[in-house]
């Protein structure tokens, strides 16, 4: 196994990183994506380090109250039982005082008994100031004055982590997101030039939503970084706004997106910048569930060390490959009746919408016509639908609400359930007791769209606008269901349209009349998942990796 010590580290920072959901340091797909890169890093045994902030309220406890109004609950989180705290105390300079940042680590084993590491900065220290230890308190918490202050402590925090903990010299920088940029400048300040610090540089760019992308006026740089380095940045400025992805993918020798469609989107959005298509991938070993992962160990032996054999999917055996999934489905059930008492049945096709609750989703597409979806899905048809929304994310919330109203506005027609406080935990069971996973961004705003390929690795179809992943791999009845054309106005009307002719002419006479169809797609939808692991897209990231000099 390669030395991580030894001028090998590739140290990957990221504004997020979710482990599991025990460790509240993650908020939505950029964060799991993230954990799902370090542990499949893990798995190959490459020398990578994951870097991070530690968040002591998370994103908060997601709480709907009897009027469908999302409220959050802040707990403390106290990592002493989850995490080791390292013989660490660095020190910055912040606002013309000195704060100090403890350090802690999660050990991440892979398959093969590789341990890669996450380190997690923490400002929660009893000498700071309040005003600098609640930096560490809510994930994307704040306006723009505490964002640059998180991304400057994980900047500059995280290269000074890196060097006190031994790790220097490193073998290069993997930026997730435009928020890491500040961790370029710091490598400047250790003396390097420029030029060689391009030359280890390498830039993610995962979203072309506005909200994704920071911009700091120049004043508010200065305020936070001083004199020196924000005449640096003012060469990467523009209107007097500092963009961190500009920043980011200007002193990064190398640029990717998450899909060969957000590529070109991207490119669009950096003209005369290289980006090339890294197509996003998500870690077997996390998001199979259990009773899909036995049958894969009968069935598909090897499959986890090496994801590729789920492409013979079709080998399995049809019999046991439905009562594997019912079983998963089953244990969906029982936690979405226990949390709504709807008295969901087993027997129904489920009908599964998990994600970040923002209007570029369109999670309330499908509730454009009650009426007409009640006919179509009367006693044949369930919904669970399930998202948070960021605290300031006010048409978010108003969306949540809206679907917790059509809770009842089915009647006793057809049960629709919101399963609060959504999470890793339950994205898991989500993923894994759908019948079938509903997706309906804007064309093309969804980069990459993760939670789809976890549910075709649990034979769950997907039902999907053609974007992100989904516009590579979609086999219209062959291994899901694809959602209109390739249209990108995002009209409500036509898409609903869509969404109902598919349901009503093809996915519910399948589930009706014809059993060995389903299966027949449910294998197809196993054997796509093969090529959308993060064992693939990590290897794919090594020939980036290895440029690194």
């Amino acid at each position: 196994m390669p030395d991580i010590r030894k001028n090998e580290a590739i140290c990957y920072f990221s504004a997020e990183i979710g482990l599991s959901s025990s460790i509240p340091t993650y908020s939505g797909g950029l964060g799991i994506l993230a954990g799902d890169h370090i542990k499949a890093s893990a798995d190959l045994g490459i020398p990578l380090i994951g870097i991070t902030l530690l968040y002591r309220h998370g994103q908060g406890i997601q709480r709907i109250n009897r009027d469908g109004i999302q409220k959050e609950r802040w707990n403390n989180f106290n990592p002493n039982g989850i995490l080791k705290k390292e013989d660490a105390e660095l020190k910055l300079e912040l606002d013309g005082k000195e704060i100090i940042v403890d350090v802690w680590s999660k050990k991440i084993k892979g398959i093969e008994g590789y341990e890669g590491k996450v380190f997690f900065l923490d400002v929660d220290h009893h000498k700071n100031d309040s005003e600098h230890r609640v930096l560490g308190n809510r994930l994307y918490g704040g306006g723009t004055e505490t964002r640059i202050r998180q991304e400057f402590i994980l900047g500059f925090g995280g290269v000074k982590a890196i060097k006190e903990l031994n790790y220097w010299p490193l073998r290069g920088i993997h930026l997730n997101e435009g928020h890491t940029s500040f961790a370029a400048l710091a490598l400047m300040e250790e003396g390097w030039p420029i030029e060689e610090i391009k030359t280890k540089l390498h830039f993610t760019t995962h979203t072309p939503v506005s909200a994704g992308h920071d911009l700091f006026g120049m004043e508010e740089v200065v305020e936070v970084l001083g004199e020196k380095r924000s005449n640096f940045c003012l060469q990467h400025a523009k209107n007097n706004t500092l963009s961190m992805s500009q920043l980011a993918i200007n002193l990064s020798n190398t640029c990717n997106a998450v899909s060969k469609l957000n590529a070109k989107v991207a490119a669009k959005m950096f003209p005369g910048k290289s980006i090339s298509p890294i197509t996003n991938g998500v870690h077997h070993l996390t998001w199979t569930s259990v009773p899909l992962a036995n049958l894969y160990d009968k069935e598909l032996p090897g499959w986890r060390l090496d994801p590729d054999i789920l492409s013979n999917a079709s080998k399995l055996n049809s019999n046991k490959l439905w009562d594997a999934h019912c079983n998963a489905k089953k244990s969906l059930i029982r936690y979405a009746n226990s949390m709504s008492g709807k008295g969901l049945s087993p027997d129904l096709l489920t009908i599964c919408f998990a994600r970040r609750m923002v209007e570029y989703k369109r999670p309330n597409l499908i509730l454009n016509d009650i009426g007409r979806l009640t006919e179509i899905c009367d006693g044949k048809v369930q919904f669970i639908f399930a998202g948070y929304a960021h605290p300031n994310n006010l048409s978010g919330k108003k969306i949540i609400k809206e679907l917790n109203a059509a809770t009842d506005m089915f009647g006793d027609r057809v049960n629709f359930v919101y399963l609060e406080n959504y999470s890793m935990w339950l994205g898991s069971k989500l993923v894994s007791g759908a019948d079938v996973w509903l997706n309906n961004p804007i064309r093309p705003l969804e980069a990459s769209g993760t939670s789809g390929m976890k549910a075709a690795m649990n034979g769950v179809l997907n039902f999907s606008i053609l974007d992100g992943w989904w516009d590579e791999e979609a086999s219209h009845g062959e291994n899901g269901w694809v959602i209109g054309n390739r249209e990108e106005d995002g009209d409500f009307d036509r898409d609903s349209e869509y969404i109902y002719n598919v349901m009503d002419k093809a996915i519910i006479p399948t589930w009706e009349s014809d059993r060995e169809k389903w299966i027949y797609m449910m294998k197809n939808a196993i054997s796509t998942s093969s090529r959308m692991t993060a064992k693939r897209m990590v290897e794919e990231y090594m020939q980036i990796y290895e440029s690194f000099k």
